[in-house]
């Protein structure tokens, strides 16, 4: 992105702030920044497609304003694409142990999800530790310096407005605390230097905040969505969204342009400016009074949906296919197995363990940072399955095989939701063999401990 070394240049030189101006206004110019306020406003469902020079109003010779598109549609299609994804992975809490969950603050899987969404949208997101809790910069507010060898992200400049008549706020950030600076006429103004950690001492009647150390690296992590580190909103879903809200604003505007009275004057021997004060007059009293010899005979054109409606269909699911995103809509009526309803999210699946791999890149890179390293960290994925189908299986176990054995060899729940059957097995009133699921616990327990001492052998 920007180089780190060349920010110490800038320092040394006396000109940190021409510098910081000059990579924010080029920042501003980068593919980046603008895709990704792009992409914020299809998340927003306000397609940007209709700014396009055909869709605005033009004035015509005549003096008439050309109405082409008097409606404007825009769907909320690419919204349900990454909710979607976000909510299958970051529903549940992130599984950590107790002391490193609560360190983390009450807020972390609140703004972990924000993160996570962020990073669908714009293709990066930025959490940033903040003394006790994690905040989130987005693609839109943020960008790094990195080291011109690692890549690591060594410096990093924020800019934002609190209101949106008042001057542009910016803070750079390092490893030891920050700047912060308004920007007034085109120049930075500095308003203060700030450490990031401080020290809360209780004085009885109120606390105050002291300075105290500072970080041994910058406290700000990216979270990215894909290796690519690209958005969601690729080209093929991009194009398609086009396609299916244009689709949609040319079928209503069409509706309305047609379906209306259209007069077939015969005998008409007048002037156009006849037809247009006749038309106006049709308008306000709804009558209209033909002169000489000339007959009206009024006609009405109906649309047909059908053909929109089939395309419209085609789209929304070439949108969910190419995102790699189930469509509920292809599983409704409750008549697939759990077998059929896994096979629909197949795509799905392999790209929530690819945001699963990133988050887990996140977090690991945050536990690091606070000495937390080596830590376990579980994420609980959401399913969707055939309930009547679950609970006819459960009722069908006889009472001398092992849930767990006969969930498992079914091979159609995943171990997460074991415990969930569980408690349906609870709520029936079966008996389950404890020494056979205790016996099932140390094998899946040799097996991991196995698995470990391989990943170990191999690093």
């Amino acid at each position: 992105m920007y180089s780190y070394q060349d920010l110490e240049i800038a320092k040394e030189k006396g000109e940190l702030k021409e510098f910081l101006l000059s990579k924010l206004n080029a920042y501003q110019n980068t593919d980046l920044y603008k895709s990704s306020l792009i992409a914020d406003r299809y998340y927003a469902s306000d397609n940007p497609i209709f700014e396009s020079k055909q869709f605005i109003l033009k004035i015509t010779e005549g003096g008439r304003v050309d109405l082409s598109l008097k409606n404007k549609i825009s769907s909320n299609l690419f919204e349900r694409v990454v909710t979607q994804l976000v909510s299958r992975l970051y529903s549940e809490s992130v599984q950590l142990e107790d002391e490193v969950k609560k360190g983390l603050g009450k807020s972390f899987d609140q703004v972990l999800k924000s993160i996570a969404k962020y990073s669908l949208i714009h293709g990066v997101s930025y959490g940033f530790w903040n003394y006790d809790k994690l905040l989130q910069f987005k693609a839109t507010e943020y960008f790094p310096f990195q080291d011109d060898e690692t890549g690591e992200h060594i410096a990093g400049l924020r800019f934002w407005k609190p209101i949106e008549d008042k001057p542009l706020i910016v803070q750079f950030f390092e490893k030891q605390g920050y700047l912060k600076f308004r920007l007034v006429d085109n120049q930075l103004v500095e308003i203060s230097e700030e450490p990031y950690i401080e020290d809360i001492v209780d004085y009885g009647f109120f606390a105050r905040r002291t300075p105290s150390v500072t970080y041994s690296k910058l406290p700000i992590f990216p979270m990215y969505f894909n290796e690519e580190r690209a958005s969601a909103l690729k080209p093929a879903v991009k194009s398609k969204i086009n396609a299916y809200d244009l689709l949609q604003t040319y079928d209503l505007d069409t509706v309305i342009k047609t379906n209306i009275l259209y007069w077939i004057l015969e005998g008409f021997t007048g002037e156009t400016e006849d037809l247009h004060d006749m038309r106006a007059k049709m308008s306000e009293i709804g009558i209209i009074a033909p002169t000489d010899n000339t007959s009206a005979t009024p006609y009405n054109v109906q649309i047909s949906f059908n053909d929109t409606l089939k395309r419209l269909d085609k789209l929304e699911s070439d949108i969910f296919r190419d995102a790699q995103v189930m469509n509920s809509r292809e599983i409704t009526g409750g008549s697939l197995t759990t077998v059929a309803i896994k096979a629909a999210q197949h795509a799905e699946t392999v790209k929530i363990s690819e945001m699963e791999w990133q988050g887990l890149l996140f977090i690991d890179t945050l536990l690091q940072f606070l000495g937390a390293e080596n830590k376990s960290v579980v994420f609980r994925h959401t399913y969707i399955s055939n309930e009547k189908e679950l609970t006819d299986r459960i009722a069908a176990y006889a009472d001398d095989v092992p849930l767990r054995w006969r969930a498992l060899a079914d091979n159609i729940w995943t171990p997460e939701q074991i415990e969930e059957i569980e408690t349906y097995v609870k709520a029936f009133g079966l008996g389950m063999d404890e020494a056979a699921l205790q016996e099932l616990e140390r094998i899946e327990a040799e097996k991991a401990q196995s698995e470990n001492e391989e990943d170990g052998q191999a690093d």
